[in-house]
């Protein structure tokens, strides 16, 4: 008789899945690798066999039931089996992770049913499933990072900079490995208001203080209101307010320089980002009294009043008995000269009315008249030679003497200055002409 003696199976054969993640409800199978001619492998699980194959050389896939995949991990065992031996296991034991596919019915809200344009909105997602990721979309736009569930509420931030303005219908896919994606049922509308910008707005020029500004303001798109506020860049300035008046009124005192700052608000979408400013210079004439410098000029030339205390930037006029303005000028370090032509001027006391304008203001008048001094051109000198008793006849004995009623004199000898001889009476010393 023969007797036919099986050699032990490989027990070192590879055995991967086919499919290491699957879905609930789905099949998979194993691979054994260079399967054994003719050698069984019988698949185990929890010591039961469920399902095996015959070896034929190559690789072989046996498959596993649906069945016999329950969610969660799912281990494997592989026994090789020939006639007449024991089975002997597999080095390699695989395992099948089984997900199960997302609920479509999660509930989904909306922190705020509004979002103004380019701030994000909030949505919320309860009672998320484990390992489920989540993904707001809007249509085939991605919006957001996508969150993970772990059984608790998620939240996911909306951006708004690529929604339209109005209604948007905010969907949530859910997915999870081996599963295909879950539309979830509930789908909120998220409403995005845009941001509404302030006009602009002509801006006044200088305001006298006491005097008032008034300004109107509108939007774009249209119907906002307006949250004024302010800050005092430079000076005091009294009469300053803030809120919401549309159009803003304010009766200003003092000097200095106001900045308004104008924030929109349309349906509660401020534009903090972009308000409007502008600024409001302030004047006010000097606090001191200007004071007038009396000039003396000669006949036929132009004087010059001289104000002091004048302030910065300040207009200043001087006005002939005709009340005609003949000279202007701005102060500039506090001071300020007007020119007067000499057509205005007459020998001897010369007053003008002088008046002062800050910008933005009316004329002041300065309470000290400004004054020039005419001098008369005196008139050709006549020289007195007098003798001097007791000098010789060869020798000059004379004393020449100017006229009267001068401040001071100059003499000449030969058309040259004889300096430091500046009194009335002048004694030669040397022939020659004398002036």
């Amino acid at each position: 008789f023969n007797v036919t003696i099986n050699g032990l199976p490989n027990t070192t054969l590879g055995v991967t899945a086919g499919a290491s993640i699957v879905c609930f409800g789905n099949s998979s199978f194993l691979t054994i690798a260079n399967s054994q001619q003719g050698v069984s492998y019988e698949v185990t699980q929890g010591g039961t066999t469920i399902t095996s194959g015959i070896g034929n050389g190559n690789n072989l896939n046996i498959n596993i039931p649906a069945n016999f995949l329950n969610p969660g991990n799912n281990s494997y065992n592989v026994m090789a089996v020939v006639n007449g031996c024991p089975g002997v296991s597999l080095a390699s034991s695989p395992s099948i992770q089984v997900n199960t596919a997302p609920s479509p019915n999660n509930n989904v809200t909306l922190t705020n049913p509004f979002a103004c344009q380019g701030s994000p909105g909030q949505l919320n997602i309860l009672a998320t499933q484990q390992g489920v990721t989540y993904q707001a979309v809007s249509g085939n736009l991605n919006l957001g990072n996508s969150v993970t569930g772990d059984g608790s509420t998620k939240i996911i931030s909306i951006p708004t900079n690529n929604l339209i303005v109005g209604a948007n219908v905010i969907s949530v896919v859910s997915s999870v490995a081996g599963c295909p994606s879950t539309m979830l049922n509930s789908k909120p509308n998220l409403e995005v208001r845009p941001v509404p910008i302030v006009n602009p707005v002509n801006t006044q020029g200088p305001v006298c203080t006491g005097n008032s500004i008034s300004y109107s303001f509108t939007s774009n798109p249209p119907g906002a209101t307006f949250n004024n506020s302010f800050n005092i860049l430079q000076g005091q300035v009294s009469g300053v307010t803030a809120g919401q008046a549309n159009p803003l009124v304010n009766t200003l005192t003092g000097s200095g320089v106001v900045e308004y700052v104008i924030i929109p608000n349309l349906n509660n979408c401020l534009n903090n980002n972009n308000p409007l400013r502008f600024t409001v210079t302030v004047t006010s004439p000097p606090v001191a009294e200007m004071n007038t410098v009396t000039d003396s000029v000669c006949n036929g030339n132009p004087g010059t009043i001289t104000i002091t205390n004048a302030g910065s930037n300040v207009t200043f006029f001087a006005y002939d008995n005709g009340n005609n303005a003949i000279a202007t000028a701005v102060s500039n370090e506090n001071v300020a000269s007007l020119s007067i032509p000499f057509t205005n001027l007459q020998q001897g006391l010369n007053q003008f009315k002088v008046t002062s304008q800050p910008p933005g203001c009316i004329e002041f008048p300065i309470s000290v008249p400004g004054s020039i001094i005419v001098i008369p051109t005196p008139a050709t000198p006549d020289i007195t030679i007098n003798s001097v008793p007791g000098k010789a006849c060869d020798k000059l004995n004379v004393t020449m003497t100017g006229p009267a009623g001068f401040v001071s004199y100059l003499w000449k000898y030969n058309s040259l200055t004889l300096a430091g001889e500046n009194m009335q009476a002048y004694i030669p010393v040397t022939n020659g002409t004398y002036t």
